[in-house]
């Protein structure tokens, strides 16, 4: 009996030793899984910290592009209205121009035309232009493809324009007249005056 006794004692032992491992390894595979979401926990918030880091690094460099682009365009806008100020005092309608310099259309250079219209947006004269073969046309040129036109007057277009100083024309208007009617004083009178176009 005594004997019977200390074997049910000894697998009651064994029994509570197989539970208080199992238990401890329950508590193990507990606290394991305790500390792996800790530690997820702590790496998602360390991400989304440094995804807000990144965000506000982006927000500011386009913050900071935006900001030169809107100079940039400020200095070309101020750039562009002193350009426009200093080309549309350089010519007005009816000025004669001649053509030259240009890179492109170089049948166009040593042309003779008129100015038609003020500058238009792209900073461009408007200019009715006398092609080679007699027929006109108009096209757009910048103010540095133009330059007055120059004439060289012969002596009686020299002493029609002396007579109409003498009537009391400017000297511009009186050159004007003169060699548009080639010192004819008739024609070059009715040029000065406006009768003719």
């Amino acid at each position: 009996a005594l004997a019977e006794e200390a074997e049910q004692r000894s697998i009651l032992d064994e029994k509570a030793r197989l539970e208080q491992l199992k238990a401890d390894e329950e508590a193990a595979r507990v606290q394991a899984l305790e500390i792996r979401r800790q530690e997820d926990q702590r790496r998602l918030e360390q991400m989304q910290k440094d995804y807000q880091a990144a965000l506000e690094i982006q927000r500011a460099e386009q913050e900071a592009q935006q900001k030169r682009r809107d100079e940039a365009r400020k200095r070309r806008e101020d750039e562009e209205r002193k350009m426009l100020l200093k080309a549309q005092s350089e010519y007005k309608v009816g000025d004669e121009v001649t053509v030259y310099g240009l890179t492109q259309s170089k049948t166009l250079n040593g042309l003779h035309g008129k100015v038609t219209a003020m500058m238009n947006q792209e900073f461009r004269w408007p200019v009715e232009l006398c092609m080679n073969d007699g027929t006109k046309r108009v096209s757009n040129f910048k103010a540095q493809n133009l330059k007055p036109k120059v004439y060289s007057m012969t002596d009686k277009q020299m002493q029609t324009m002396g007579r109409l100083m003498e009537m009391g024309f400017t000297s511009e208007q009186a050159r004007t007249s003169s060699i548009k009617a080639d010192g004819d004083m008739q024609r070059a009178l009715q040029y000065a005056c406006g009768e003719r176009t």
